[in-house]
């Protein structure tokens, strides 16, 4: 005669029955702040800043959300197919399991980030405020995250592997870790984080839905796909990896400033042969202009914003310098399979597959692409100006217009070529 259980609130009854699992869920994460506050970091280390509370209330959330909602698939190994038989949106069902679990790891960031605020150092009422929203909000979309990439790597149509494998475990961790750019960042990298952080949890939510549509059927799981979730992965290692290595460029003085380069050329190397392997696995719609056609619209657009003022943000290298053009080239090109090749065409077919209008979702696809790119090299340049974020703009929105226009990745390479090449004429 009870309340009945619903699919949102059947994980909570679970874990709270089983006591095992209610003690790691409490204990590791408060293990994990224990070790902080008081091990080798010490507790006026930890709260000596409102940086360093957010950034371990909110970890304190992201360790809760790995041992909590993201097994949720381990628990519906046996009875998914319920869920899946209920009249109900799939989606409907995962996002009041997320809002769920989200009432318990926002509640737990928030007593700890407020808890902690009583005893750091006074700050900034509004500081504090925007930083409890943050904490707090961000312990949520990682609760979201978490159901989704469950979700988006399980394979319930082999009973001898586990739901959620640890690459799942690893990519959540690293996915999350980028928030902590927004924590500790100051406003711009904050805006570029908040942005690159909400559409990396809406590509894994939709590449997660549509992969617990199928998690049962063994063919269709092993069936090679491009998905959304692909670009998000490459852009959220490309952000931080060249992010870090920026940070390390400055805290080093500009000595080793030629290593750095070196390093941050050969990171977009690696990803943008990853996104190539992808593309070339995973084939594509035919392009929709020929090969000469495409490059000439590519140097035409590309030539027009250089003719425009719009010229490379670090500058063209000297006319004698073979091996740094080429090295541009390569950097170039690798960027472009990871924004245009991967990024425009995963939210283009998303958008495709959702029954958009072909060229509304091949704009909207470019506009997102192009703002993504502006908002990874800004945060890997560290503190760009008005003028290095509007070139960046106009830069990587040709090579976003040129491969919406053909359909080929080649277009948008000579697009973001001719911009530089461009700039030493005009």
């Amino acid at each position: 005669g009870g309340r009945p259980v619903t699919a949102a609130t059947k994980d909570l009854l679970l874990i709270v029955r089983d006591r095992g699992q209610l003690l790691v869920l409490i204990a590791m994460p408060a293990i994990f702040v224990g070790v902080q506050i008081f091990g080798a970091a010490g507790w006026s280390w930890s709260t000596a800043s409102l940086p360093r509370v957010s950034c371990l209330a909110y970890s304190l959330a992201l360790y809760m959300a790995t041992i909590g909602p993201l097994t949720h698939m381990q628990a519906e190994r046996r009875a998914f197919w319920i869920l899946r038989t209920v009249p109900v949106p799939l989606e409907r069902l995962l996002a009041a399991k997320a809002r769920a679990w989200s009432l318990i790891v926002g509640g737990a960031a928030a007593f700890v980030f407020f808890g902690l605020a009583l005893v750091m150092p006074p700050a900034p009422a509004l500081a504090v405020l925007s930083a409890a929203i943050l904490v707090i909000g961000g312990a949520g979309a990682i609760t979201f995250l978490a159901i989704a990439m469950a979700s988006g790597g399980a394979d319930l149509s082999d009973d001898q592997s586990p739901a959620v494998g640890p690459t799942t475990i690893y990519a959540f961790l690293l996915v999350g870790g980028l928030y902590n750019l927004v924590l500790t960042g100051d406003l711009p990298t904050r805006a570029c984080g908040l942005l690159l952080y909400l559409f990396v949890t809406v590509a894994y939510w939709r590449a997660g839905v549509e992969r617990a549509e199928i998690c049962m059927d063994a063919e269709a799981v092993r069936t090679p796909r491009l998905r959304i979730a692909d670009g998000a992965t490459l852009l959220i290692v490309y952000a931080l990896g060249q992010r870090g290595l920026a940070t390390a460029a400055t805290a080093l003085h500009g000595e080793g400033a030629e290593v750095i380069a070196v390093l941050r050329l050969v990171l977009v190397l690696v990803l943008g042969g990853t996104a190539g392997g992808f593309l070339r696995r995973r084939g594509g719609a035919r392009p929709r202009q020929g090969v000469v056609s495409s490059l000439g619209i590519g140097v035409g657009l590309g030539a027009l914003v250089a003719a425009l003022g719009f010229g490379a943000v670090a500058g063209a290298p000297s006319p004698h310098s073979l091996p740094a053009w080429l090295g541009l080239a390569a950097g170039l090109a690798a960027e472009e399979a990871i924004f245009r090749g991967v990024v425009q065409r995963t939210v283009e077919e998303d958008l495709a597959a959702r029954g958009a209008a072909p060229w509304r979702a091949r704009l909207a696809a470019a506009a997102v692409a192009a703002v993504l790119g502006v908002v990874a090299a800004a945060m890997s340049d560290g503190h760009p100006t008005r003028a290095v974020v509007v070139r960046l703009a106009a830069g990587q929105g040709a090579a976003s217009l040129a491969r919406g226009l053909t359909g080929r990745l080649g277009a948008a390479w000579m697009a973001r070529l001719a911009v530089v090449v461009g700039s030493a004429f005009f």
